[in-house]
């Protein structure tokens, strides 16, 4: 008998620790427009860590409301969370996502991928995943939507051309395929320890964990914030997650913006 790809998922669920809060229920769609809006649907009635998996997205938006480009061999899925954080402290568990998927394709692979703040992970320099944090306010109980796209089981010749140039896929880098499951129940494991740390406002641990994982650290870069470009050199991040610039001799803070290298 054939499994389903629906039990699939769900039997992730069984295999995490009972002091886990991510992950406890799993629902696997064969398509949709958006892992996001579903899960904002059922947000209200479920309880947090909730995961909608998606084998296809028909609509899927990066930060900026910018189109990301799907695949049916990429991994797609959105988590609940209910973090009982201030809003400006979203940005944290984004970061604790980046580190918790990097750890868990260098113990599935071997392979270093790079954190780049605030949302991505580049593996030799491009980037094959990136992270979607939407906050939204029910009866004054914040709720953080986190969606997470991963080029998994294709090559980059199937990205639109346009992308091309700074992508890449897993693929195309592992040189095989890579089991899907496996790489969310890594990234589950890896990230219920993190945010189950974070809930308890502990951040040493990512802050120490990003330096290991951010390989643009020293990098000359361009920012743009509120129309404005800055260039810097990256120095890496602050207890509140934003991003640390030399700028001219000036370190500065940036809690949102734009981050291009330079040549």
């Amino acid at each position: 008998m054939t499994t389903s790809s629906n039990d699939l998922y769900s039997n992730i669920s069984s295999k995490l620790k009972s002091s886990s809060i991510i992950g406890r229920k799993i629902i696997y769609f064969e398509s949709l427009s958006s892992t996001q809006d579903q899960l904002k649907e059922l947000s209200k009635t479920n309880e947090e860590g909730l995961i909608i998996v998606a084998g296809n997205l028909t609509q899927a938006r990066g930060r900026f409301g910018r189109k990301f480009y799907t695949n049916t061999g990429g991994l797609y899925f959105s988590i609940l969370l209910k973090p009982q954080l201030d809003l400006s402290e979203s940005r944290i568990i984004t970061l604790a996502a980046s580190i918790s998927l990097a750890e868990s394709i260098y113990i599935l692979t071997n392979l270093k991928s790079s954190v780049k703040w605030p949302n991505d992970l580049l593996l030799n320099g491009l980037k094959f995943s990136g992270i979607l944090s939407e906050v939204y306010t029910v009866n004054d109980s914040n709720y953080l939507l986190l969606g997470i796209g991963i080029n998994v089981n294709f090559p980059k010749n199937k990205l639109p051309s346009i992308i091309q140039s700074s992508s890449t896929t897993l693929k195309d880098v592992y040189g095989k395929n890579l089991s899907k499951i496996d790489l969310l129940s890594e990234f589950l494991k890896n990230f219920n320890k993190m945010y189950i740390s974070l809930k308890k406002k502990n951040k040493s641990e990512l802050l120490k964990k990003w330096v290991c994982w951010d390989d643009n650290i020293g990098k000359q870069v361009s920012f743009s914030v509120d129309s404005l470009t800055y260039y810097g050199q990256i120095l890496g991040i602050n207890t509140n997650g934003e991003l640390l610039l030399n700028v001219n001799g000036d370190i500065m803070n940036f809690s949102s913006g734009e981050l291009r290298f330079v040549e």
